[in-house]
């Protein structure tokens, strides 16, 4: 407890008097609006109030969230396992981590913008985590500064998606942190607090998304993140000394980590999802994305332009998947993610045939006779129900609308793979084996 409570009086030291100023250029495009409608990121604590002038926002570590950490060395810290770097995907290298992603490689980079699509996936495992960022990569995987949003319930203490932070010079092994833990990022904004929680879309609903800005000042060499319109904060050049010139990548995507696999235990995938938890396939609305991707030169002109030379890494392409959407002038857009455990067997592929039927061309009559007071109404004005499908248009005439069944419904219908051998607890599960049962053949139920 006593090294504990020395690591929170470090963390948490008091608050520092001076800050950087902002960058002393910017390139073409990424500067600040002065009389545009600022794009803001809103956060829950918005709800709570704003900073006094003078300070930020910042999140305070408490005993309990370095309890929850596996040690104290590599608290902070991700695993040693980052971007690609380089490397063909496989499973002697990925240690748990498994991602879908785009990589930029073709020339060095000052700076990359996109948009992010902010949903709440569900987690297999507690200490798993998803997230969805850009990685701008140098010497090799060395030296990262990255951003996204997360679900990390071994570092946030609870299933919310929050904005992150994160840098490394020696490839995660000794240096680096989240936010705020360490000595290294430095933030200049009262308004945004890094590891706060966001509010996330709803499926086929509203859709929460946040616009994320990562240049280098070509003259302090510092990386500045912007966030909307809010100049969040730098890294040094200091502290990422490969990426002094440059990023040689910049990468955008998912990631999942799965502790499990990462310490080889022999047990099916985790159930973790990516993204919204569903397959690209599904597209907007329903799919996570990240849109309007775009990267700055670096040159002397800093131009910002849309990636025209891309590769595309699917480590799991069962689990996770990745779809090129279309490219505008706005930029580049990709769908990912997936629901992770997707032991599918015959029989589930035959249900969701059987499901989703080919069109049935004739139809019941109505029925010869109603009980009396329930004949349809003839003069009366008609009581009608309003679905959210009604603003899309009508069936054409002759036909019913359905909800088609995707594999994502029957994957999460049966997590452990269909019928897959899960010790089964809910009245549907249990009615089930009540039927296996009558065909022969009790199950086995372990309590």
């Amino acid at each position: 407890m006593k090294e504990i409570d020395r690591m929170l009086k470090v963390i948490n030291k008091p608050p520092i008097k001076t800050i950087k100023m902002r960058p002393h250029s910017y390139p073409k495009g990424f500067e600040p609006a002065k009389n545009a409608v600022k794009s803001k990121l809103h956060q829950l604590w918005h709800l709570n109030g704003t900073c006094p002038e003078g300070t930020i926002p910042i999140r305070r570590l408490q005993k309990s969230d370095l309890i929850r950490a596996a040690s104290l060395k590599n608290f902070r810290r991700k695993s040693p396992r980052g971007p690609l770097g380089g490397r063909q995907p496989n499973e002697s290298i990925l240690d748990g981590h498994e991602h879908s992603v785009v990589k930029v490689t073709e020339k060095f980079y000052s700076g990359a913008l996109a948009s992010f699509n902010v949903w709440q996936p569900q987690l297999g495992w507690p200490n798993d985590f998803s997230l969805s960022q850009m990685w701008l990569v140098s010497g090799g995987a060395e030296s990262t500064v990255e951003v996204g949003w997360m679900v990390y319930p071994d570092l946030f203490n609870d299933y919310q998606p929050r904005v992150f932070t994160y840098w490394t010079s020696d490839r995660y092994v000794s240096t680096g942190c989240y936010n705020l833990e360490c000595p290294g990022f430095i933030q200049t904004s009262t308004e945004v607090a890094l590891g706060a929680a966001l509010p996330f879309s709803d499926y086929e609903g509203d859709q929460i998304y946040m616009n994320v800005n990562v240049t280098q000042d070509p003259v302090s060499g510092y990386w500045y993140l912007k966030i909307g319109e809010e100049e969040i904060g730098y890294w040094p050049e200091n502290i990422v000394l490969h990426l002094w010139n440059g990023a040689e990548e910049v990468h955008f995507g998912g990631e999942i980590y799965d502790q499990r696999s990462a310490r080889n235990i022999p047990v099916p995938h985790t159930a973790t999802e990516m993204g919204s938890g569903r397959f690209s396939g599904e597209g907007l609305g329903r799919a996570s994305y990240i849109g309007n991707i775009m990267v700055v030169d670096n040159d002397d002109s800093q131009t910002i332009e849309i990636p025209d030379q891309i590769s595309v890494f699917n480590t799991k392409p069962e689990c996770y998947d990745l779809s090129l959407g279309q490219t505008t002038d706005n930029g580049m857009l990709f769908f990912f993610g997936g629901p992770g455990e997707t032991n599918f067997t015959e029989e589930a592929n035959m249900e969701d045939k059987v499901m989703n039927k080919s069109v049935i061309k004739t139809i019941k009559m109505r029925p010869l006779s109603y009980p009396k007071g329930f004949e349809p109404a003839k003069d009366n004005m008609k009581s009608k129900l309003h679905q959210p499908w009604h603003l899309n248009g009508t069936c054409p005439e002759g036909t019913i609308p359905i909800r088609r069944t995707q594999k994502s419904d029957l994957i999460r219908k049966y997590p452990g793979g269909y019928l897959g051998g899960r010790r089964l607890h809910d009245g549907h599960e249990y009615l089930l084996f009540i039927q296996l049962a009558s065909r022969g053949g009790l199950p086995i139920i372990e309590s």
